[in-house]
C-alpha cells in the first residue's frame, strides 16, 4: 500500500465526523419546516401524506426532535474524529431517532432514510469486522464483549 492511501485511509474517520456534522445540519430543514408551518398556521404531511399536521404545539414539538437530533449528531461525529471506542454506539443511538423522524417525515425526507439506513449498516460492519478481528487475534469462537 502506497503512503497516500495510508493517509487517505487514516483520514476515513475525520471525513465521517465531518458527514456526520453535515448529516446534523440536514436536520436543520424539518426543524424549520415545523416551526415555520407552527407560525404561519399551515400544515405539514408527513406519512407520504397519509397524516397531515397543523397543531402548532405538536408542530413545534416535532420541531425541537428535529433540533435534538441535529445537535445530537455531534456527539458521535466528535467520537469519530478522535477514535473514541464509544463512536459507533453513539452513532446509533442518534441515528435510530433520526431514521424514526425520516420516516414520519415521508417524502421529503427520503434521503434521509437512505443515508441513516447506511449509516446502520455501516455500523453493522464495522463492528462485525472488529469481532472477527478479536476472534482471529484470540483463537478463540466466543463472542468478545461489546466495546
Amino acid at each position: 500500500m502506497d503512503g497516500s492511501l495510508r493517509k487517505t485511509i487514516r483520514r476515513a474517520p475525520q471525513a465521517l465526523a465531518v458527514f456526520l456534522v453535515l448529516h446534523g445540519v440536514a436536520h436543520g430543514v424539518g426543524t424549520a419546516e415545523s416551526f415555520e408551518s407552527a407560525a404561519e398556521g399551515s400544515a405539514v404531511g408527513y406519512l407520504g401524506g397519509l397524516w397531515s399536521l397543523s397543531d402548532p404545539a405538536l408542530l413545534r414539538t416535532i420541531g425541537v426532535l428535529w433540533a435534538l437530533v441535529a445537535v445530537a449528531y455531534l456527539v458521535p461525529a466528535w467520537g469519530y474524529w478522535g477514535a473514541a471506542s464509544w463512536r459507533r454506539r453513539a452513532l446509533v443511538a442518534v441515528t435510530v431517532p433520526s431514521l424514526a423522524l425520516s420516516v414520519v417525515a415521508l417524502w421529503a425526507a427520503v434521503l434521509g432514510v437512505a443515508i441513516d439506513g447506511l449509516l446502520l449498516a455501516f455500523a453493522w460492519v464495522t463492528r462485525q469486522r472488529e469481532v472477527a478481528t478479536a476472534r482471529a487475534a484470540t483463537g478463540t469462537t466466543e463472542r468478545p464483549r461489546a466495546a
